[in-house]
């Protein structure tokens, strides 16, 4: 249950930052693999591969 608050803390964190946005769609544009994107996202971020899928997932709606 607590890494479950603490991962969507760091969503709604990550998406409520323009900057981390603009990051993300870089990584979209930059890559060809979907899985690329979220493992660059995991490294930039420092997160797991669950929010790091989320904010993917979210960032791509976004567009």
């Amino acid at each position: 249950m607590v890494r479950n608050i603490r991962n969507n803390r760091v969503i709604r964190d990550t998406l409520n930052n323009y900057d981390n946005v603009v990051k993300v769609r870089a990584m979209i544009e930059e890559h060809d693999e979907d899985s690329e994107v979220v493992k660059a996202i995991k490294d930039e971020f420092n997160v797991s591969f669950y929010p790091a899928t989320k904010i993917f997932i979210s960032v791509r709606k976004m567009k």
